[in-house]
């Protein structure tokens, strides 16, 4: 009987623990990211340690798995290092980042880039990986990886290596903020990026993120459109490297190798890159040769402490093609779309008059600190100190080698051509070399230098739900303008002189360097034109705080920055030790003195004209400082936004925010002196979008709708022939719906669309002032620009894009892009006229372009490869891709008429081009 009793309790006690045991099981969920840049990770393998229970994450990188408590879950991912992470009953919900098992700074890289989180950060987002980049770019432009992404628009523009543009939600580069790293790299003067100075950056990019509208960047950077986020390689710390070559269309050439030493016994690791890009370019004479390295050495000191010091760069030599042309006379040349302007002959050699040549190496060292589980502090200082510019044929005859800037056609009489269509540079050496007074005209250099230096400290803090981040941005930048003498063209010297209205009203010759005398023989490398010094001082400071719990999650930041800038001219002003302010101040000193004494004796006639001569003499612009004070914009933004995760399956978000930006450096100074421009104003920006969000495992997508305000903008138009227009207070409207989506519908089949639709105005009428190349005034006029669309970004584009592994590691894709509802920029010289009110400028046909890539891994030797073929615009397709508006004039009543096809300047996007290229990785 007790046996009995003794069995029943055992089986009771057996059956109440296992009873426990059960009860204490719970369904876990979440979401799983790659840490580097917060993409989510399909596939990753799921399970309970110990146990047979596993699950794998869908597309959109959710999981659900049932485990017991106390039980540890594992995550482990091919590349990623494996993760675990114990279920300790107090959420079911567990979020996972997983690490690269090939870096070791990943955790700096977030901290200081602002990489956005699907389904958290409330901004607008897309994610391209590095496998996307060296799957689909080829021979195409940095830019254009991104042109299947909502409300982007990338072209080629002129055609010539690395002269890609981007235009996001209607805006252009000005008005992107671009960071590499989380450091922003947009020019300290005037805002643009030059993608030509980044041309190997796809070499060591582990990933990009276009943040459209406000954006995610705790720092006050140009995001009127958004920002694209650049993060490069950290370290390998992975033994070994790779080798890479490869070949395609009209000679191109691209090789690399890259080499790590692993995690070494020490604790540093050191990452290499270096490679070389060649060809002959699509374009007829755009000819180039980039070179690019890159470089990583880091230290891990300890736990909390991490030491990297990272450089890279890319210097290149590059032809390019200038001006636009009419579509005639593109058709009815022998080299079709192919035709450039810019080539011409010079002693029976080919030579372009549009030529670009430039290095801006990037260095930075940064120091990664974990105070506590809590609490990180990551700091980084960098430097960047740039040489290079670009060609110009300038002199009083420059025009022999320049096109009508309306029409892109030579000047009748005036443009010299030889008699196959080239510019002819002989023609200067015979005409040059008969004058004894210099060469009349000449090749010169327009340089664009700059030093630049940085720190960038971020810290942050994390108290349960809530995380605080705040952080300082000093940098300081010293920009070098100038024109240099490159080539004489068969003269012996050159003279730099303009005509000018001296003292008593008579038009004298002068040199453009008033500390130069008239009519000095000038050389190669002599600097001349222009001559001045653009400092830009910057000190921001930034905060933020975010609440995130796996239902809700919100932000608000805000930015206060102090914009400092102080010009420097060299040949407008007098050296303080010039020999020519004295001998000006003595004269000015002694037409008072002959005044005073026309006066006593009673001649007023001569008194007031002597007066009026030293006068005039003391007003000189020369006699003002060189240097001009520093004129301070003290600018502020704030921005916030919140995420709802309705279920697992759907999510809303909206954010709003306003910010001031200190107008660009031209518009703080009156035209190109140092007079400083009291009536400029702050740019101001209003921004807000609303959006929504499905996943599922099997499909996910976004809807999004924004609206910004931009008022006060500036904007400076290339008019071509060496003229610039400066516009300010311009007020425009964008506003647009984004639509994306992907799709998985089967295993190893992905399916990817997008659509926008854009409404981008400008609102009002302005004044734009026209100079020319030296810098000097030409004309004002009054520009109606009041109702035209923004120009040269399709305010309608779609995707629609696929990708399946046909066979065991051979995946075969395409991409087809629809552009439509693109206007032509409108040109400022041709809207002057109040007939022109409410004419829209010429809409460029809508297109479609398709590509086709394919990747195929495979060992060699027992290495791992990768063969990639590419062929972009597979159909060959002939698209206008960039356009300047034109004119013609009613025969009756001489009234303008625009949007016209046949006036209308442009540029061809590339024909059908193709590449190949095969990785080794050993």
């Amino acid at each position: 009987m007790k046996k009995r009793i003794y069995l029943s309790f055992l089986i009771f006690a057996i059956m109440a623990c296992t009873g426990q045991i059960f009860a204490q099981e719970m369904e876990i969920r979440g979401t799983v990211r790659d840490v580097s840049d917060q993409q989510t990770l399909p596939g990753v393998n799921v399970t309970v340690k110990g146990t047979t229970i596993g699950s794998v994450t869908d597309i959109n990188g959710q999981y659900r798995i049932t485990a017991p408590i106390g039980s540890v879950i594992v995550f482990t991912f091919v590349g990623m290092q494996t993760k675990e992470v114990e279920v300790d009953g107090r959420t079911n919900i567990i979020n996972v980042d997983l690490r690269s098992e090939v870096a070791i700074l990943q955790e700096f890289v977030v901290a200081v880039s602002a990489i956005a989180r699907d389904r958290e950060t409330p901004v607008a987002i897309s994610n391209i990986s590095a496998e996307v980049i060296s799957e689909r770019l080829g021979s195409q432009e940095f830019p254009e990886i991104l042109k299947s992404t909502p409300s982007v628009y990338a072209t080629k523009d002129g055609g010539g290596f690395g002269d890609g543009r981007i235009n996001l939600r209607g805006f252009d580069s000005n008005n992107i903020g671009v960071l590499i790293n989380g450091v922003p790299v947009n020019d300290m003067e005037n805002g643009r990026v030059y993608w030509s100075n980044w041309a190997g950056l796809s070499d060591v990019t582990q990933t990009m993120q276009v943040q459209r509208g406000l954006g995610a960047s705790r720092l006050a950077i140009s995001s009127v459109g958004g920002t694209i986020n650049i993060v490069t390689q950290t370290t390998d710390a992975r033994k070994g490297g790779t080798v890479f070559y490869g070949f395609g269309h009209d000679g191109y050439q691209r090789r690399s190798i890259s080499l790590s030493t692993g995690m070494l016994e020490n604790d540093w690791t050191v990452t290499a890159l270096g490679g070389r890009t060649t060809g002959h370019g699509f374009v007829d004479g755009t000819e180039f040769d980039g070179w690019s390295y890159f470089l990583n050495a880091s230290k891990k000191v300890n736990d909390q402490h991490i030491l990297s010091f990272t450089a890279f760069g890319a210097p290149q030599w590059h032809n390019q093609r200038w001006p636009r042309q009419l579509v005639q006379t593109y058709r009815d040349h022998e080299k079709g779309i192919r035709y450039n302007p810019s080539r011409g002959l010079l002693n029976g050699q080919y030579f372009n008059a549009s030529h670009n040549e430039y290095h801006k190496p990037q260095l930075s060292l940064n120091h990664f600190w974990s105070i506590n589980p809590s609490t990180t502090l990551s700091t980084a200082l960098y430097a960047s100190i740039s040489s290079g510019g670009g060609r110009r044929t300038l002199g009083p005859q420059n025009s022999w080698f320049q096109y009508d800037r309306n029409t892109g056609k030579p000047v009748q009489g005036t443009t010299k051509l030889t008699p196959d269509g080239y510019l002819d540079f002989d023609y200067a050496l015979e005409h040059n070399a008969n004058l004894l007074n210099g060469s009349e005209v000449i090749i010169g250099n327009a340089m664009n230098e700059h030093d630049w230096y940085g720190m960038l400290s971020t810290m942050q803090h994390e108290i349960q739900n809530l995380r605080f981040t705040g952080g300082l941005d000093l940098r300081y930048y010293r920009g070098y303008h100038y024109q240099m003498v490159t080539h004489l063209l068969g003269g012996t010297h050159y003279q730099d002189n303009r005509t000018m209205r001296d003292y008593q009203n008579n038009d004298s010759i002068v040199s453009r360097n008033v500390n130069r005398a008239p009519y000095e023989r000038l050389g190669v490398g002599d600097k001349i034109g222009y001559h001045d010094l653009g400092e830009v001082g910057w000190a921001g400071m930034f905060t933020q705080a975010e609440y995130v719990t796996p239902e809700y999650s919100a932000f608000i930041s805000a930015t206060l920055s102090n914009t400092s800038y102080r010009r420097t001219d060299y040949f407008l002003y007098f050296d303080d030790d010039s020999p020519h302010r004295p001998m000006f101040l003595d004269k000015a000193e002694s037409l008072l003195n002959q005044a005073n004494e026309a006066f006593a004796a009673g001649d007023t006639a001569t008194y007031d004209e002597l007066l009026t001569q030293s006068n005039r003499i003391n007003n000189m612009q020369a006699l003002e400082p060189q240097r001009s004070d520093w004129v301070d914009f003290l600018a502020f933004s704030i921005k916030g936004g919140a995420n709802y995760n309705i279920t697992d399956n759907h999510n809303v978000f909206a954010n709003a925010g306003y910010f001031t930006r200190a107008p660009f450096f031209r518009f703080a100074f009156v035209g190109f002196t140092n007079v400083i421009n009291t009536g400029v104003n702050h740019e101001r920006v209003f921004s807000s979008e609303i959006g929504y969000g499905y996943r599922s495992p099997f499909a996910a997508a976004n809807v999004i709708l924004y609206r910004t305000e931009w008022l006060d903008k500036a904007l400076v138009r290339n008019l071509g022939q060496g003229l610039i227009a400066n516009i300010t207070g311009l007020d425009a409207l964008h506003q647009g719906l984004e639509i994306d989506f992907t799709l998985r519908p089967v295993k190893d089949l992905e399916i990817r669309g997008m659509f926008s639709y854009g409404d981008w105005k400008w609102q009002d009428d302005v004044i734009a002032e026209i100079y020319d190349d030296n810098q000097e005034l030409q004309d004002v006029v009054e520009v109606y620009a009041g109702g035209l669309r923004v120009g040269n970004s399709a305010q309608t584009t779609a995707a629609l894009g696929a990708n399946y592994e046909v066979l065991p590691n051979v995946r075969l894709g395409f991409d087809i892009n629809h552009f439509d509802r693109n206007f032509a920029n409108f040109n400022v010289e041709d809207r002057g006229d109040p007939r022109s009110i409410g004419q829209n400028a010429w809409q460029m046909p809508s297109h479609q372009l398709v590509d086709l890539y394919l990747r195929y891994r495979f060992k060699i030797a027992g290495l791992d490869a990768t063969l990639i073929s590419n062929i972009n615009n597979l159909f060959n397709t002939s698209v206008i891709r960039d356009a300047t508006d034109g004119v013609k004039f009613d025969d009756d009543t001489n009234a303008p008429i625009y949007g016209l096809p046949e006036t209308a300047i442009v540029y061809y996007g590339w024909g059908r081009t193709w590449t190949t290229s095969i990785r080794v990785r050993f």
